[in-house]
């Protein structure tokens, strides 16, 4: 298993970029399916990001999900 240094040593070499998840809407429980849509209005890839947007939607707005990051894929 590589070390955390190691980890960011090759994210900076591919330039891998960091990022933040912001104004993000979950979808309420009967519309879930939403996430996996061509044109999807829910979740990271959603559409929605206003929280007006999202409460009209019965969703639940966050207009940040956790910190700084970079996907590291094995």
């Amino acid at each position: 298993m590589a070390s955390l240094e190691d980890t960011l040593t090759a994210a900076q070499e591919r330039r891998d970029r960091w990022h933040r998840h912001v104004n993000v809407c979950w979808a309420p429980e009967d519309r879930v399916s939403d996430y996996k849509s061509v044109h999807p209005k829910f979740g990271m890839f959603g559409s929605i990001n206003t929280k007006e947007a999202c409460i009209a939607e019965r969703g639940d707005f966050h207009s940040y999900m956790f910190t700084w990051m970079i996907h590291v894929f094995p």
